[in-house]
């Protein structure tokens, strides 16, 4: 059968790979890793109406202690539950959405803050026209028309605007988002969230656009007139709830700068984080060992005791090797006994990552020898197996001594494999590019050689050059081998990044937009404060007042909100610091540094919306101004 191209099942671990085909689960017990003691199946059900999730969990836990009582050996201490499907699906993309669903929404309430400031700043210095139209007949009615045709009209441009702007960067936008984040090509412009936002573009410029023609309802006419253009101190009720729109705005924007430059900081500090060993110049392609051919261990061994020699003698290669786990995509682990520990079945013992190599693997990826000696070719298998183990391994059992010559077995009561410690290396990340290294162990790969394996290989050059005659030499052996996809080490590398380096640059994006909105916002008002003031200016300047003075009126309002705005923000600030928790890497998500950055922006903001504004103050005629009354 052919599925629909957007299928997407949920997966079981860590990966790269998109599924590209499904076969059925065939299990042999008597095959390495198909025993019962294995761990890396994950079942699907759909469960039946009205049955909830913690119901089928209790009925997990009861079929789990039945087998535990059946199998003690294997089943002990095992532990079942059920989880939604959605969770699977979305994994770790899902606290990447929330959080720019709540960056979206900051933007929006302060897009909105804006035009609700503007709206009323524009209205104010309409309030003696209202007050003339009004005396000369003209009903509230009639006035609510006007402005209402007046606003309508600005939300109708601006909202056709966006919509138009909408359906030509999602596109681009969709191109950005990760291959790894579930369902990217349904991506598109939705109708409810279209209308929802249309909505709110409408409902904003038509409440705020109405307000001077609903301010005649309030008798207010007589003093309006009265006073003319010679008081412009403005309605204080109006003044605050201006100022509170800037306020809010500025508040947001230190929020969204503290957001922004922590996952900035965080990236960057991804990208400086050592790795554990060289990855420059190394490619990787996953080889599957299926057919008849390859149905025997022995078989498999000789496929890759005869591929690698051939791989390393190709023009440009310093080294070859095959591995069963490649760094950053997880792989299998298990638990085992270390020499001084003897097997219980009631005791639970830590999981400790495998992974199976051939001889060259380190010097192949670059991974530095601490202690010890690595494996070598053509050493015996026979009896104990020579092991490597990492950093993490050895300080976890023996801190503050040597790991070497120390004793491993399987964690069962009949041991399959007995080890020897011989090396000690550098740790490597296996599960992410963020994900600390875990305890793990370096078998020969001979010993467990499977179906499913990776080819390394180290370049003096340019990786992707030798694509074409590793492919050549694998097809020498077997004409018909299915190979994967080429990667180079830094495409993984790069691949682990992407959803973090998305969420930045969205993130990133956004607090830019809100920067520009915040700026003219509060341009805005405080262009408003300036007008409103203008025959105070023109009194203050009458009676000697310097220009410092008048600087210092005009700037201090916008400082002012500036102040109120940071005390704002950082108490939102706080509040979003643990919806960041996840993404801080290398940093505190309430980073002081941070913080003090947001904040300087801040004023900077309140400083340069008070540029035009300050200007025009200081050109105040005072003649003029009197004259005005």
């Amino acid at each position: 059968g052919i599925m629909p191209e957007q299928f997407m099942f949920p997966r079981t671990w860590v990966s790269a790979y998109e599924t590209q085909m499904l076969i059925p689960l065939v299990l042999d017990p008597t095959e390495p890793g198909r025993g019962r003691g294995s761990h890396w199946i994950a079942g699907v059900g759909r469960l039946k109406d009205g049955i909830s999730i913690e119901t089928a969990t209790q009925d997990l836990e009861a079929i789990a202690a039945r087998l535990t009582e059946e199998y003690p050996t294997t089943n002990a201490r095992k532990v079942f539950r059920a989880e939604p499907v959605m969770g699977r699906t979305l994994g770790g993309v899902q606290t990447n959405m929330l959080v720019l669903l709540v960056v979206v929404g900051l933007v929006l309430l302060v897009a909105c803050a804006n035009v609700a400031s503007m709206l009323l700043g524009k209205g104010a210095t309409r309030t003696t026209e209202v007050a003339i139209r009004a005396s000369l007949g003209a009903g509230q009615p009639r006035l609510i028309r006007q402005f209402l045709t007046e606003s309508g009209l600005l939300s109708i441009l601006g909202g056709f605007v966006g919509v138009v702007f909408a359906f030509w960067a999602v596109g681009g936008i969709r191109s950005m988002i990760p291959a790894n984040v579930p369902r990217v090509e349904e991506i598109a412009v939705d109708g409810w969230v279209l209308l929802f936002a249309v909505g709110m573009t409408l409902l904003t410029g038509v409440i705020f656009g109405l307000t001077p023609a609903l301010s005649t309802a309030k008798g207010k006419l007589v003093n309006a007139l009265r006073e003319g253009q010679g008081n412009r101190s403005g309605n204080p009720k109006q003044n605050r709830l201006l100022g509170g729109l800037v306020v809010s705005q500025l508040a947001i924007t230190l929020i969204l700068l503290n957001c922004a430059l922590l996952l900035l900081v965080s990236f960057i500090n991804v990208l400086n984080e050592p790795q554990g060993f060289d990855h420059e110049g190394v490619i990787t392609t996953g080889i599957a060992l299926v057919g008849s051919e390859y149905s025997e261990d022995a078989e498999k061994a000789t496929f890759w005791n005869q591929l690698i020699p051939q791989i390393e003698a190709i023009p440009g290669v310093t080294a070859a090797a095959v591995t069963t786990k490649l760094p950053f995509e997880g792989g299998n682990n298990g638990d085992l006994l270390v020499e001084g520990e003897t097997y219980d079945p009631a005791v639970g013992r830590p999981l400790v990552e495998r992974s199976y190599i051939s001889a060259g693997y380190f010097e192949t990826m670059g991974i530095p020898l601490l202690a010890g000696r690595y494996q070598e070719e053509g050493e015996s298998f026979e009896g104990v197996i020579p092991a490597v183990v990492n950093r993490a391994f050895a300080d976890h059992y023996w801190p503050e001594e040597n790991a070497v010559g120390r004793m491993l077995r399987d964690n069962s009561e009949e041991p399959s494999w007995e080890a020897t410690i011989v090396g000690v290396v550098e740790n490597v990340r296996q599960w992410s590019v963020t994900y600390p290294a875990l305890p793990e162990i370096y078998a020969p790969f001979p010993i467990n050689p499977w179906q499913d394996s990776n080819l390394v290989v180290r370049s003096s050059g340019d990786p992707s050059l030798l694509v074409s005659s590793i492919r050549d030499a694998i097809h020498q052996l077997d004409a018909q081998m299915p190979l994967s996809e080429f990667r180079t080490v830094d495409d993984i590398i790069a691949a682990g990044l992407e959803r973090r380096r998305f969420t930045a640059l969205l993130v990133g994006l956004f607090t830019i937009i809100t920067l520009f909105l915040t700026l003219a916002g509060t341009y805005g008002v405080i262009s408003y404060y300036v007008v409103q003031r203008t025959h105070e200016i023109g009194v203050r300047v009458a009676l000697g007042a310097q220009r410092n003075d008048v600087l210092t009126f005009v700037v201090g309002r916008g400082i002012r909100l500036a102040v109120y705005g940071t005390v704002a923000g950082l108490v939102g600030a706080i509040s979003f610091t643990s919806a960041l928790r996840s993404f801080a890497f290398g940093i505190s998500p309430l980073n002081l540094l941070n913080i003090a950055g947001g904040i300087l922006s801040i004023l900077i903001i309140a400083v340069i919306a008070s540029v035009v504004p300050v200007t025009r103050a200081l050109r105040v005629d005072p003649i003029k101004a009197l004259q005005a009354e």
